[in-house]
C-alpha cells in the first residue's frame, strides 16, 4: 500500500471508531428494522469509504456530513423495501386531472431536479415522523393537536368540549405544540 491509501484507511478507521454508533441509531430510528438498518449502515460506509476525499475536516460539518449520508442511504432502503408508490410522492408539481378532459392527465410538468425529488422524499419522511411523534404525547396534548390543527375546530369549540377558558385552551394547544417539537426533535437527532 502506499502513502496515499494508508491514509484514507487510516481516515475511514477513524470516522468508523468516531461515528459508527450515530450512523447505526439513524438507521435503526428510519428503519425500525435491525437488519435493513445493518444493511444500511453497511452501505453508509461504503458510500463514505469511496468519498472520503470530501468528508470535511471540521467536527460540526464531518458529523452533518456522515448524518446526511446515514439519513439517505437509510431513506433509499426505506424506500426500496416499503415500495413506496410513486403516487405517494410528489414527484411533478402541477400535475393534475381536468373534470373538462375526462379526468385525462393534463400536465404543466416543470422541470424536476434530483434536489427537489430528495426534499420532497424529506418531506414526506418529516410526515412520517410528524405522526410518529404525535403517537409519543401524552392524550389530552395530542388530542388539543388534532383538533385544532387536523380537524380545524375554532378554539371556542375546543375550550367548550373540554370544559375549559379559551384563554386555557390556547395555553394548552402551545404546551402540546412544545412538547410535540421536543419529541420531533430528538427523533430527528437520533
Amino acid at each position: 500500500m502506499n502513502k496515499t491509501e494508508d491514509s484514507r484507511n487510516s481516515t475511514l478507521e477513524n470516522l468508523y471508531k468516531e461515528y459508527s454508533q450515530l450512523v447505526m441509531r439513524i438507521t435503526c430510528n428510519i428503519l425500525r428494522d435491525k437488519e435493513l438498518a445493518k444493511d444500511a449502515f453497511q452501505a453508509a460506509f461504503l458510500c463514505i469509504a469511496q468519498n472520503t476525499d470530501k468528508v470535511p475536516g471540521s467536527p460540526d460539518k464531518k458529523e452533518k456530513y456522515i448524518r446526511r449520508i446515514a439519513r439517505n442511504v437509510a431513506i433509499d432502503i426505506y424506500r426500496k423495501n416499503k415500495k413506496i408508490k410513486q403516487s405517494e410522492i410528489p414527484l411533478i408539481d402541477g400535475c393534475n386531472t381536468d373534470e373538462k378532459d375526462n379526468g385525462k392527465k393534463k400536465s404543466s410538468i416543470k422541470e424536476l431536479s434530483v434536489e427537489s425529488f430528495e426534499n420532497s422524499i424529506l418531506r414526506k419522511y418529516d410526515i412520517i415522523w410528524l405522526y410518529e411523534s404525535l403517537d409519543k404525547l401524552d392524550t389530552k396534548d395530542s388530542e388539543y393537536i388534532k383538533e385544532y390543527y387536523f380537524e380545524e375546530l375554532p378554539i371556542t369549540q375546543i375550550a367548550e368540549k373540554h370544559g375549559i377558558s379559551v384563554e386555557a385552551a390556547y395555553k394548552r394547544i402551545y404546551r402540546s405544540l412544545d412538547r410535540l417539537k421536543k419529541i420531533f426533535m430528538r427523533q430527528e437527532e437520533i
